[in-house]
């Protein structure tokens, strides 16, 4: 996820961290990707990079119930992962431009996850 949240600054500095071969897959490339503009097929390719982070986001919640209550607070960042991948999914969602969430979107986002049953609250 990383890879999509840095992608704009990694950009500026002609550095690609997207897998190339996923990128061709989609029929793109790193000149595409380093124009700093969202395209369709560059677009697809980042939403494949995130389909697969959701996939492993998945798996990471169906073993949280294994983890005993104690020890899932440590956990809690999983909740803002899956805060970030929900909105880099939107179709208005442009990699491409910096976005910033505030200190209070991410300290309300851990409570509420502190909260619900998936981390033991």
């Amino acid at each position: 996820m990383q890879v999509i949240a840095t992608l704009q600054w990694d950009v500026a500095r002609r550095q690609l961290f997207v897998p190339l071969q996923l990128l061709e897959q989609h029929g793109s490339g790193t000149e595409e990707v380093f124009s700093g503009k969202q395209t369709p097929k560059a677009r697809a390719a980042i939403d494949a990079l995130i389909g697969e982070a959701r996939a492993h986001l998945n798996t990471a919640f169906e073993l949280l119930a294994d983890v005993p209550p104690e020890v899932r607070p440590v956990l809690l960042p999983l909740a803002l992962v899956r805060r970030d991948l929900k909105r880099m999914s939107r179709a208005d969602s442009d990699p491409f431009v910096p976005r910033v969430a505030s200190r209070f979107r991410t300290l309300w986002t851990l409570w509420r996850a502190s909260r619900s049953p998936e981390f033991g609250g």
